[in-house]
């Protein structure tokens, strides 16, 4: 929906149309008829003004072009096209204003955020466009409406803004922020349990690197062929890739804001979270469980792929917090009848082990599978300075 143009005053339009005035009363009151003329005079470059406004406006188009992705933190450009569907009219001084907002939930404690942005197109001939870029950067995760989009000049004296909005609304989900995972991170993601045998299965060709070469066999991938080695032996030869022995993995997310809790944890947690996800995308193929306790409380298992990657950061990057320990129940119940034995659970929460503990002896049904699994599982309090040891931001001093 695009509305028609409007003409506002400028400060310098006002005092300008104070000074007509001002000529046209005098000449009024004392019937001087070269102050009429005069005033008469001092009227036209307003009409110009307006005139001249209202051409440069019309059948102009503007659309915004957003990225696919993008962290919070981290600088993105937006790209604004427009276009100049005239035959003959050029168009000067466009200044292009957008808006963006963060979209809240009822339980969202995050400050609110609006902001506004501009771009300048000094001139914009006709039958063709332009695609001025403004740089963002969002300092929280969500999802964030983009609208309306408002065009003006001030062409070509500066006395009038003539302005058209385009009701061009679009939706940004940005992912919480990513940071860098320390050296005892990987060691604790590489430690395994005593007397526990890992499944050792070829997982497929992206997994790991290739040692020899080998003759082709039924059910190989064409992928695996080595084409110089087969033009040189005259027969497929196909690649020897390593076995992977790596462990399944699980991780669960408690967004806990519960008394003395502020909404910093969680963001701290589910960053960190976010963080591993990043980190386990550029890995091969292992089968991930993962699990958010907020109000919706899902739990799913797939194997590790970009694509799913995608998935979960889209679920963090929208996920809420929770006062309740319902949602946090379920998902270790949930864990306890699905994740196999050998899986490295790891759960990073806004509030310590112990006190999950207590608060899930307190309630009234029966847990103690769900105990069983938070007793075997690694915990990572965020509310306190264990997760130093393990991740940080770059921005961290």
């Amino acid at each position: 929906m695009v509305s028609g143009p409007r003409a506002r005053l400028t400060r310098e339009g006002w005092y300008y149309l104070a000074f007509t005035l001002f000529i046209l009363g005098g000449a009024a009151l004392r019937q001087i008829n070269l102050l009429v003329v005069l005033g008469g005079m001092m009227a036209a470059p307003m009409l110009f003004s307006w005139r001249c406004g209202v051409l440069s406006l019309r059948m102009t188009a503007v659309r915004r072009l957003l990225p696919k992705r993008i962290f919070s933190g981290q600088p993105a450009l937006v790209t604004v096209e427009v276009n100049n569907n005239r035959r003959r009219t050029t168009s000067w001084m466009l200044v292009i204003d957008d808006q963006l907002t963060r979209h809240e939930s009822g339980t969202d404690q995050r400050q609110r955020v609006k902001g506004r942005s501009t771009c300048i197109v000094p001139t914009l001939n006709p039958q063709s466009s332009c695609t001025p870029k403004y740089r963002v950067q969002f300092g929280q995760r969500g999802r964030y409406d983009f609208g309306p989009l408002r065009i003006s000049t001030l062409f070509p004296l500066g006395l009038l803004r003539v302005m058209r909005t385009f009701r061009v609304s679009d939706s940004l989900l940005v992912y919480p922020q990513i940071g860098r995972l320390l050296p005892p991170w990987h060691r604790l993601m590489e430690s395994e349990n005593p007397g526990v045998q890992y499944a050792s299965a070829r997982r497929g060709y992206a997994d790991g690197d290739y040692y020899a070469l080998r003759d082709w066999q039924a059910g190989d991938n064409r992928r695996w062929i080595h084409w110089r080695t087969t033009a040189r032996r005259g027969r497929l030869a196909v690649r020897q890739f390593e076995r992977q022995n790596k462990p399944d993995f699980a991780l669960l997310i408690d967004p806990w804001v519960g008394t003395g809790k502020g909404w910093q944890d969680v963001e701290r947690a589910i960053s960190f979270a976010a963080t591993v996800v990043v980190d386990l995308s550029h890995e091969g193929s292992q089968e991930i469980t993962f699990g958010v306790a907020d109000g919706q409380a899902d739990f799913e298992t797939h194997t590790n792929s970009r694509i799913f990657a995608n998935k979960l950061l889209e679920r963090l990057a929208a996920a809420g917090e929770s006062n309740n320990n319902q949602p946090f129940l379920r998902l270790l119940a949930a864990a306890q009848r699905d994740v196999r034995s050998r899986t490295h659970l790891v759960i990073i929460s806004s509030r310590s082990k112990t006190e999950a503990t207590e608060a899930f002896h307190s309630a009234a049904s029966d847990n103690s599978d769900s105990l069983a699994t938070l007793a075997r599982s690694t915990w990572i309090d965020c509310s306190s300075d264990q997760w130093r040891k393990y991740f940080r931001w770059d921005n961290d001093v």
